[in-house]
Parts: C-alpha cells; structure tokens; sequence
C-alpha cells in the first residue's frame, strides 16, 4: 500500500507528535508499505529525504526506507505551505493527518471530500479549547471540526474520555479507539544508567521525583512543587523541558516558588531542551514520576515512565484514569491529594515496585509501538480499495 502521512513538524525536530508520526511511518515502512510524510521544511533541512529503517535483529535483511517530503511555507501568524493541496491531490492508497488547529488537518479539512482516497484523521483532542474555551474555540471544536471531520472515513481517538467527548460533540461517524504509543526499545531498563546518572548529579541515598515537558501553560509544574512542599517525605524533584517565557508558570515562576518553598529542585537544561538520552537517563534514574498537567491529550511521559518500571502521581486528565485502572499509580485531584500520595509511594517499596510493574505490564500489552501500529496497519488495510467518505 501507499500510505501518506501529514503532520505539522518531523525530524530533527522531535516532540510528542513527531515522535508518534516517526513511528508509524518506521512502522509501516517496516511491514511492506511505500511510506512518505509530508510536513514542513525548517532549517536547513532537504526538501527531501529518504530514511532507513533497519531490519530486528540486525542483519537479517537489508534495511526498508520510507520518503520525507518537506514544503517550504509562508511566515506569519498562520503557516501556510507552498504545494500542500498539491500533494494531497496526488494518488495513494491511503492518507493520515494528525492533529487539529494545525496547518497539515486545517488545510486538509476543506479540500477531504474531494480526495479520492481514504482518509484516517488522528485528531488528537482539544487543547485550545481546554486552554482558552472563548467563543471561537468552542464553536470550532464543537461545531465546525465534527461537521468537517465527516469527510474522513475513520477518526482515531486516543482515550475513552476523548472518544466520549467527540461523541457530545455531535460526530456521528467512524472512531476507532487506538492509544498514543511508545517504542519501548528506546527505554533500556539498565538500572546501572540510573545510578550513573544519579551519581552524576549528586542524588546517591535522594529519593528523586521526576516531571518532563517543559514549562508550557499546560504542563503546571507549579502544581508539582506545591505538592512537594505539602509533602512530609523528602524528595529531591528534577524537572526537565523547555521553557515558556511570559506566564503564571514559566521556569522563572517555578524556581521562584521552589525557593520559597524550600523545595530541593534542580532543573535539568535551565528551560532548554535535554537531549533524549539524557531523558531516558532520568527516567531510569527516578523513584517515581510526577505530573502537573491542568490538561494532556493523552499524557505520553507518564506512559514512558511506565515503560521503565516507575510509578506515577498525576492530576486526572487524557489517559491518567486509564492508566491508574490499571494499577501503574495514581490520579488525583488536588495538590493535598498528591502530596498523600507521594507519601504512600515514599513509604512503600512493594507499592513503588508493584506499580511499576502493573505500569510496564499495560503498555506491554495495549500500549506499545508493536501493538499500536498493529492496531493502525489493520486499519489502513481495512479502508484499501474501499470507495472514499465524501
């Protein structure tokens, strides 16, 4: 098959998203498919490129390779990119957009119904709307997305509670339900690259606590450090990502807070992105993760933290009450809350190590790139050949 996937940034950029869309064109590359994703050209990047993707285990056959087509775009408020519709007219089998209030689905939307292919749309839930629900917001996640997203012929929810609120909001269409997923290979569960990273850092004998994403208005690391402080086990938190300038809870705010609340923090990158390795260093090297987040479409950090055997304390939102179901922590709904809960966690061992391993167990199972691209090569099989939505 020809599968062409759209999304807003790919590589070297590298976030969630992208991370996904690497995945799943690795994935179906992998499987026999011809594969390009289209995105946009930043940098100095080529406007085209080929990947390789080499054959488990090494050795046993030479590597499949999929496309990148990257367009050159329009700067302003709003990218637009140069050739998009162009492409989407250009045959294949058929296509998938992720996201919604981005270039790649917004530019799609109103040209769907004439492509004659299928389309799968990833729309990945509603931030702006749970960020700012003004007017505008609220009409186009609830009225206008749900009417446009009926030109595709199956859209793909990550969470129960997201496919619920797709459902409210009038789509009466196809959903499947298939996770945001992780390749659990990037995740050594080596415990010697913990110590190391622990030694590094000064953090021998520390029970350490960890959050990732960055500062962004979303991720409320605020919320983090509050419960810490409200805590009486001690922890040492490490927080890592990027910083946002300019609001309540920007790097500037958190370490003000920290100080003041005589948190024991170091914040890795001072608001620059960490390198990923170093990432999944920290990961191994935690006693547990934490997360702030007021809102996550799924939560795809505390699913890494599973991967790696760690237990988490999170505020209820995207998968974190699925992800609690089934054992791999706990999902609360006030700083007081939280800090209870790292108590219990700092108290108990059995707790830390039965968690984690309920944690790993449920992305093993449902979670894990072998099984989520499974879930979405059916699919893309499934619409082959099948007469369009339009």
């Amino acid at each position: 098959m020809r599968i062409r996937i759209t999304v807003h940034k790919y590589r070297p950029e590298v976030g969630g998203t992208e991370l996904m869309a690497e995945m799943m064109a690795t994935a179906m590359a992998t499987k026999g498919h011809d594969v390009e994703v289209v995105t946009l050209r930043t940098g100095t990047t080529e406007y085209e490129e080929r990947f390789l993707v080499p054959r488990e285990p090494p050795g046993s056959g030479p590597a499949d390779a999929y496309r990148v087509r990257r367009l050159d775009y329009i700067g302003g408020p709003v990218r637009l990119p140069v050739g998009y519709w162009r492409v989407l007219d250009e045959p294949t089998d058929v296509l998938h957009v992720f996201g919604n209030r981005i270039w790649n689905s917004d530019l799609f939307l109103p040209v769907a119904r004439r492509l004659q292919y299928p389309k799968v749309l990833t729309g990945q839930n509603f931030y702006q709307l749970h960020m700012n629900p003004n007017l505008v917001n609220r009409l186009y996640a609830q009225r206008y997305f749900p009417r446009m997203a009926k030109a595709v012929d199956a859209y793909v929810v990550q969470t129960v509670a997201e496919r619920e609120q797709f459902r409210r909001f009038g789509f009466e269409g196809r959903i499947e339900l298939i996770p945001h997923t992780v390749d659990v290979s990037e995740f050594s569960l080596d415990e010697e690259l913990g110590r190391r990273f622990r030694a590094a850092r000064g953090l021998d004998g520390e029970s350490v606590l960890l959050t990732s994403g960055g500062y962004a208005p979303n991720k409320r690391m605020d919320r983090v450090i509050e419960a810490v402080a409200l805590a009486k086990s001690r922890w040492h938190l490490l927080i890592t990502g990027a910083d946002w300038r300019g609001h309540p809870y920007d790097l500037e705010h958190c370490r003000a807070l920290a100080a003041r609340r005589g948190v024991r923090v170091s914040f890795l990158g001072e608001g620059s992105p960490v390198a990923r390795e170093e990432v999944v260093r920290a990961f191994l090297a935690c006693d547990v993760y934490a997360q702030g987040s007021s809102y996550e479409g799924y939560g795809g950090a505390v699913q890494e933290a599973m991967t790696v055997r760690k237990p988490f304390v999170a505020f209820e939102t995207g998968a974190i009450g699925e992800f609690a179901s089934a054992g791999a922590g706990f999902s609360v709904g006030s700083t007081q809350e939280f800090a209870q809960r790292l108590d219990e966690l700092a108290g108990s061992e059995n707790l830390r190590r039965s968690m984690g391993e309920a944690g790993r167990n449920d992305v093993l199972r449902h979670r894990s790139k072998v099984v989520v691209m499974d879930l979405y090569d059916r699919l893309f099989r499934e619409l082959d050949g099948v007469s369009p939505a339009g």
